[in-house]
């Protein structure tokens, strides 16, 4: 089903002609489905697709990622507690759970950079998300961007983007 999401982005962009912005990982998409975690491979199989999928578009692979906890500290803060113990059954202590969200999102996190090494992606810019606050990581891609030729309209409101 993702893949064939895909090729109907890639007819849809083809079809308008401008640059598109995928907010999302495609590992990611895919990284957590059961499929996936029983058994890497049909996911390093799904990365190479994707990948001849998305050719026609030239796509940039850009790479937000960073320290874990310290993104998970700055999620807590934004949006409380509830928001990751929302679906406990149990009333697992808080500690504990922290700690299993924290070794489950570095296991993710190595199978997603497994997976697109995989299928011959590149990263061709890399930012630590967690060292950097969301103005800066925008104004670093957009100027990235222009520096490859890929026109892009300054974000409403921030004043390095127009720069």
């Amino acid at each position: 089903m993702l893949e064939d999401a895909y090729r109907h982005l890639v007819r849809t962009v083809l079809d308008h002609g401008h640059p598109t912005l995928m907010g999302w990982s495609i590992m990611d998409l895919a990284e957590d489905l059961d499929w996936a975690r029983a058994d890497e491979r049909p996911l390093y199989r799904h990365s190479r697709v994707v990948r001849e999928i998305l050719a026609p578009l030239d796509p940039i692979l850009i790479c937000i990622d960073g320290d874990i906890a310290a993104a998970f500290t700055r999620a807590l803060e934004q949006r409380g507690r509830g928001w990751f113990t929302r679906q406990q059954r149990d009333k697992t202590e808080w500690h504990t759970l922290r700690t299993k969200l924290l070794s489950e999102a570095s296991i993710a996190a190595g199978r997603v950079n497994r997976a697109f090494q995989a299928g011959g992606w590149n990263s061709t810019l890399h930012l630590d998300g967690t060292k950097l606050d969301a103005d800066d990581v925008f104004y670093t891609v957009v100027q990235y961007l222009r520096r490859r030729r890929v026109p892009v309209t300054a974000k409403e409101g921030s004043q390095r983007s127009s720069e």
